[in-house]
């Protein structure tokens, strides 16, 4: 794959193409998350920038998917698994 793979790498680059992941596959949850995190393997290989862009799908995913604020916002979205476990 492309992109640094500087475990080092803290880039926040690769965020803005999680917004169109997950609008495309915001039916499915789970595999929306999994795209947020496959689309930053494009620029970036860091562990740290492809987990921080499935973190942010996860909020993206309960935002749009009608969770309330407050949910979304105080924690119960930092982690994927969370996420998905809130929405089945």
């Amino acid at each position: 794959m492309s992109g640094s793979h500087d475990p080092r790498d803290r880039s926040s680059s690769a965020l803005p193409r999680v917004v169109a992941a997950v609008l495309f596959s915001l039916s499915d949850p789970a595999a929306a998350v999994q795209l947020a995190g496959e689309c930053a393997r494009t620029t970036h290989q860091s562990p740290f920038v492809v987990d921080a862009c499935r973190c942010y799908g996860a909020i993206l995913v309960g935002a749009m998917r009608g969770a309330a604020p407050r949910d979304v916002l105080e924690g119960l979205y930092l982690l994927a698994d969370a996420v998905l476990e809130h929405l089945e």
